[in-house]
């Protein structure tokens, strides 16, 4: 009868350490990153267009702090009726694997990918006007943890 209760006991106790330990591998969306204020912060972010890629340039990021034994997928979709588009300076790029999908003149798909222990940041621009969508998926999720909508006006 002590065995059943102590295992009983046993049982509980790993199953809050274990809880305890998801707690930890919480991904964070800071409000800002090393090229701007951050797309996927909480609060809604305004964001300004820069005009045309050769115009003054206001910058935002995109940017997450991965614990280990995480992952964040991003699925950016963009639209607009004037060539209106998130630029990437993938030259800015730090931890995000980055796939266009799709892309023409009004819309365009793209995916981001972060897993494991890192940090993911990117200098994006808003060019012309236009709106955007940013579904954020957490460790293989199929349900978005979160939907953040843009809009930008030149």
């Amino acid at each position: 009868m002590k065995s059943i209760v102590f295992v009983r006991v046993l049982i509980m106790a790993l199953a809050i350490l274990s809880a305890c330990e998801d707690d930890d591998r919480e991904i964070v969306y800071p409000k800002t990153g090393h090229f701007g204020e951050n797309l996927l912060q909480a609060d809604s972010v305004d964001v300004i267009s820069s005009g045309n890629l050769g115009g003054k340039k206001t910058s935002y990021c995109i940017k997450a702090e991965l614990p280990e034994k995480t992952a964040v997928r991003l699925i950016i979709t963009h639209k607009s009726d004037n060539y209106g588009l998130l630029y990437y300076d993938t030259n800015t790029r730090l931890g995000w694997s980055i796939d266009q999908v799709t892309y023409d003149t009004h819309s365009g798909t793209t995916h981001f990918y972060g897993d494991g222990l890192m940090v993911c940041d990117v200098r994006v621009y808003f060019v012309s006007s236009g709106s955007a969508e940013i579904a954020i998926y957490e460790n293989g999720d199929t349900i978005p943890a979160r939907i953040k909508t843009f809009s930008w006006e030149n």
